[in-house]
C-alpha cells in the first residue's frame, strides 16, 4: 500500500502523514497539514484571497486560536488579526479564505505572511505560512496588476489542467473546489478544467485508499461542479486525468473533459503492491470518452519518466503511435514548466501536424492547489522542496467564445479556437476578400490572403519583442517563418494591429503564430492553434 512513497517528485500539496509500515518518516509531524496559499497575481480592484487550509485534523485535533496576516509593499505594511477559536476534531479538510484589501494605489509586487497560533492536545504552537519540514516558510509574493489579463473581447482565460481536493491519496491533495473558484476569479480566470485522478475519484468518501464500486466520490464531484456552475462565477469543466495503457502497455495519462460517467484507471495508483498493469488500453479510453461526447487530450505526453515511476508504477511517456490514436482531440503542450519543456512538446506537436494529424493544443499547470509556489516531495520520507513551476493559472488557455457557456467553451476547445500563453495575447485571422477564418477554422482559397494580427500585452508582461507567422507545408513536411516582426518593427504601445498580404497558397498547409514578450529578465510566450488551409486532412 506504500509504493507511491518511492516516487522522486510529487508536484502538489504534500501529504506528510503517510509512511512505510515501519512508521518512519522525517517529513511526518504530529500535527495536521497546515498551510496558507495566495494567488501569484490578482486583477485590479480585486481583494487578495488568503487561503488557510488544514488537513487531517481528524487524526490530530487542533484548536485555531488566532490567524494573523501581514501585507507589505514598498510603501507600507499592514497587520490583520482574525481571532478564530475554532476546534478542529473531525475534519479531514477545513479551509477558510480571508479577504485582504490592499491600499488603493499599491500595485506591483506585494508580500504576504500568514501566522497561525494553535493549540494541540498538550501544547500551544505557532506556524508561519506552512508546517512542512525543509521548506523556506518565506513570505508569499503577489502581483497586484493595474490591468486585467490581456485579451480581446469574447476571449476567456482558463487553466485546462488543475486538481482539486478530490485528488487525495498517499502523497498528494489539492484545494477544495469552492476555494479554487474564488481564487480563480480574483486571478482573472473565467474557467477551469478540473481533472482529478481517475484513481482518486473512485475512492470511498471516508477512505482515500479504498475503492467503492458505487462511486460516491465521483457523484459528489459532479454534483458540486453543477452547483458551483449555477453561481455563474467561474465555469468548471468536469473531467478526469485517466490512467491507461499505451502501445507498450505502460501507464500514461489522458485529460478527458465533459464526462458524466467515470472511466476507471488505477494502474499507477500505487494502492496495491505489484499491481500496476493499466486498467484499460488507450484505445478503449478514447472510445469511452467519445461515447460521452467528451474531449480527450494527451496529458504532458513528452514528460520524462524517472526510473522509480517507470519501475514501480509502470509509467512511460506517450509513444508516437499513441499520439495518432483515433479519438484524440489534441495535446497539452505546456504543463506549467520552463520553456525547455514547452519547446520539446511544441516540436512533437508540429511534427504531427506536418504529417497530417489535425491535433489542437491546450496549456495548463497540473497544479494541486499551489497558487503561489509549488511545494513538493523530492525525496520520499526525507525531503521536501519548493519552486515556481506548475503554479495554478500561470500557463493559461485563452478561448474565443462569443456566447460564454459550458457547451460553447467545449466547442471552442475542440475546434482549437484557442491560444496558449503565460503572458501576451496574440491572435490572427485570414481572409481572401470573400471569406475569412479564425483560429481553429479552415479556409480553402487560391487567392491572395490578407493576414490580420492583433497583439496585446500589459505592464505585467512587458512589451512584445517578436511575432512570427509560421507556415506548415504538408507537401514538404516542414515549417518556415513567413514573417518575423522583430522589436524594431513592432510598435511601442501595448496593443497594436499588424497586417500582411500573402501570395496564393495552393497546397494543404496551416498557419500559426508564436510571440514573445519580456518584462525585466522574464520571457513570456504565446502560441496559437493553426488556421487550416486547403483541405487539411481530417483526423
Amino acid at each position: 500500500m506504500d509504493v507511491l512513497n518511492l516516487l522522486p517528485v510529487c508536484a502538489l500539496y504534500p501529504e506528510i502523514h503517510y509512511t512505510f509500515r515501519t512508521g518512519f518518516s522525517l517529513l511526518k509531524k504530529w500535527q495536521p497539514e497546515i498551510l496558507a496559499d495566495v494567488p501569484f497575481r490578482v486583477d485590479p480592484n480585486e481583494k487578495i484571497p488568503v487561503l488557510c487550509l488544514f488537513k487531517d485534523s481528524c487524526l490530530y485535533p487542533t484548536q485555531i486560536k488566532k490567524i494573523e496576516i501581514c501585507l507589505s509593499s514598498a510603501h507600507h505594511s499592514s497587520q490583520y488579526s482574525f481571532p478564530i477559536l475554532h476546534q478542529l476534531k473531525r475534519d479531514q479538510f477545513f479551509s477558510k479564505i480571508f479577504w485582504i484589501t490592499p491600499p488603493e494605489k499599491d500595485y506591483g509586487f506585494l508580500t504576504i505572511t500568514v501566522d497561525f497560533y494553535l493549540k494541540g492536545r498538550f501544547f500551544h504552537y505557532h506556524i508561519r505560512n506552512d508546517n512542512f519540514r525543509f521548506l523556506s516558510h518565506a513570505p508569499f509574493t503577489v502581483y497586484r496588476a493595474k490591468d486585467k489579463l490581456p485579451a480581446d473581447s469574447q476571449w476567456y482565460y482558463g487553466d485546462a489542467h488543475a486538481h482539486s481536493a478530490y485528488t487525495n491519496d498517499q502523497v498528494e491533495f489539492g484545494a477544495p473546489l469552492t476555494d479554487l473558484v474564488l481564487i480563480s476569479k480574483a486571478a482573472g480566470l473565467a474557467w477551469i478544467g478540473i481533472t482529478d485522478h481517475s484513481y482518486d475519484l473512485d475512492d470511498a468518501l471516508d477512505n482515500p485508499l479504498r475503492h467503492d464500486p458505487s462511486l460516491p466520490k465521483w457523484h459528489q464531484f459532479l454534483e458540486e461542479v453543477k452547483h458551483l456552475n449555477s453561481n455563474h462565477e467561474v465555469l468548471l469543466i468536469p473531467g478526469e486525468e485517466i490512467s491507461c495503457g499505451n502501445v507498450n502497455r505502460k501507464n500514461i495519462h489522458v485529460l478527458a473533459y465533459n464526462l458524466s460517467h467515470l472511466i476507471p484507471g488505477f494502474g499507477d495508483s500505487g494502492e496495491v503492491y505489484f499491481q500496476n498493469a493499466p486498467t484499460l488500453p488507450l484505445s478503449k479510453v478514447l472510445e469511452r470518452v467519445q461515447e460521452q461526447n467528451g474531449l480527450a487530450f494527451a496529458s504532458h505526453p513528452q514528460d520524462d519518466v524517472r526510473w522509480p515511476e517507470s519501475y514501480v508504477l509502470r509509467r512511460q511517456a506517450w509513444q508516437d503511435q499513441d499520439l495518432v490514436s483515433k479519438g484524440l482531440t489534441g495535446i497539452q503542450i505546456w504543463n506549467g514548466k520552463h520553456s525547455g519543456h514547452l519547446r520539446k512538446h511544441l516540436k512533437k506537436w508540429t511534427d504531427l501536424l506536418l504529417h497530417g494529424k489535425k491535433l489542437v493544443i491546450l496549456g495548463g499547470n497540473d497544479s494541486h492547489g499551489n497558487f503561489n509556489r509549488s511545494r513538493k516531495v523530492t525525496l520520499p520520507l526525507f525531503k521536501l522542496a519548493e519552486n515556481q513551476e506548475q503554479i495554478f493559472g500561470k500557463v493559461r488557455t485563452c478561448a474565443y467564445v462569443p456566447e460564454f457557456n459550458l457547451k460553447n467553451l467545449l466547442r471552442a476547445i475542440q475546434l482549437g479556437n484557442t491560444l496558449v500563453t503565460d503572458g501576451p495575447f496574440v491572435t490572427f485571422r485570414i481572409g481572401d476578400g470573400s471569406r475569412s477564418a479564425n483560429l481553429g477554422e479552415s479556409l480553402n482559397s487560391k487567392e491572395i490572403l490578407k493576414v490580420q494580427v492583433r497583439a496585446i500585452s500589459t505592464e505585467e508582461f512587458g512589451k512584445i519583442k517578436q511575432i512570427q507567422l509560421i507556415l506548415g507545408d504538408l507537401n514538404k513536411k516542414q515549417e518556415k517563418v513567413l514573417k518575423n516582426w522583430e522589436e524594431n518593427e513592432l510598435k511601442s504601445s501595448l496593443k497594436e494591429d499588424y497586417s500582411l498580404a500573402l501570395p496564393p497558397i495552393e497546397f494543404s498547409a496551416y498557419l500559426r503564430l508564436e510571440a514573445v514578450s519580456q518584462k525585466d529578465l522574464k520571457i513570456h510566450y504565446c502560441i496559437t492553434n493553426p488556421i487550416w488551409l486547403n483541405d487539411f486532412p481530417n483526423p
